[in-house]
């Protein structure tokens, strides 16, 4: 990740595909526990949006960390201004 952001990676790039989903909103719905927070925070300080939500569910970064509970990818986002959808 680190290698893609140093060379212009799109931090707000949306796939292309019914979810239309970020980096941030796929890094933290990931099943990879050991590399979810360290790749939400190169994402973050590369200017991820810590509440941009996939245009197919509308799913929050910090909704899909505190689905897998991770509370240490909670606490991070939450401490860049992310917050659960309403």
């Amino acid at each position: 990740m680190r290698l893609l952001l140093e060379h212009g990676a799109d931090v707000a790039a949306v796939a292309r595909n019914p979810l239309a989903v970020q980096p941030l909103n796929t890094t933290c719905a990931s099943r990879e526990a050991e590399t979810r927070a360290a790749i939400a925070r190169l994402l973050l300080d590369a200017g991820a949006d810590p509440v941009a939500e996939s245009e197919g569910g509308g799913v929050r970064p910090l909704d899909a960390a505190e689905a897998n509970g991770d509370e240490p990818l909670a606490a991070l986002l939450r401490e860049r201004g992310a917050t659960r959808r309403a």
